[in-house]
């Protein structure tokens, strides 16, 4: 700072200017000299004009943490580096079927060309290898879908091939099988329709083909029977101790009624 003497005007009387990189010129006296550069903060946010790339965005400066976001966050002269924050794993694909190979990857905040954001190709250089890929020629000993098995493994062993058959991880499902009550498409007809069906309406755990009343949480297979008047258990009676009969039809069961010849008692 540099005072001066006035040559006219109240004895005593200074005006004050300012040296600085920009040259020498009067004071603001607002957001001069920052904890960080010599200009002006506009923005607030402890960053000069002279060292902060965008001062009319507080969450732009030298400090700032990079995101993926399309702006140089931190003032290096760079936009959505590898180590943005946001940036993911991409993974080379060449035959460009949705699936690349792991070990060959690339990060970045946007996908770049030839790369997938899944991993498992097992054939990067054919696109009909890749997870998910479908294997129906039994005759085709290709894995087409990099599950380390081909379409004629029989993996349960119930003598069919996992191309033949809707489901190769249950014995008890195969082409023609014989249906079961157990929820299952058992024949691979695309359906599963044992007699009495095999949905659960009550939400009791049993199936409608094995319970006795699937619109009566209160009766399944195996269920604690009540003094309720119902077949709780599903074995063809209502017999819980004491019996379930109202023979005065006084309107109370006889396994609580103390004495069920009388209507008085």
């Amino acid at each position: 700072m540099v005072a001066v003497a006035c040559a006219s005007g109240t004895e005593g009387s200074l005006k004050t200017t300012s040296t600085g990189s920009g040259g020498t010129g009067a004071s603001t006296g607002s957001n001069t000299d920052t904890n960080t550069g010599m200009g002006i903060d506009g923005d607030m946010d402890g960053y000069a004009d002279d060292v902060d790339c965008n001062d009319e965005d507080p969450d732009v400066n030298p400090a700032a943490t990079e995101v993926c976001d399309g702006v140089d966050n931190d003032c290096d002269d760079l936009i959505d580096e590898p180590d943005a924050e946001g940036a993911k794993t991409w993974y080379q694909d060449k035959d460009k079927d949705g699936y690349g190979v792991k070990g060959l990857e690339e990060i970045a905040c946007d996908q770049p060309d030839g790369y997938a954001a899944e991993h498992g190709d097992c054939n990067d250089d054919d696109e009909k290898f890749h997870p998910g890929a479908t294997e129906n020629d039994c005759g085709d000993p290709n894995d087409y879908n990099c599950d380390g098995k081909t379409g004629f493994t029989d993996s349960d062993l119930d003598g069919y091939a996992a191309c033949e058959e809707c489901d190769d991880t249950n014995d008890k499902v195969y082409p023609g099988a014989p249906e079961l009550c157990d929820g299952l498409d058992n024949d691979c007809n695309g359906k599963k329709d044992y007699p009495g069906g095999e949905e659960d309406g009550d939400m009791d755990g049993s199936f409608a083909c094995e319970d006795c009343d699937d619109a009566d949480k209160d009766n399944y297979p195996g269920n604690q029977e009540l003094c309720d008047g119902k077949d709780n258990d599903c074995n063809m009676i209502a017999d819980a101790p004491g019996g379930e009969n109202d023979f005065d039809m006084e309107g109370v069961l006889d396994c609580i009624d103390c004495y069920d010849n009388n209507p008085r008692n």
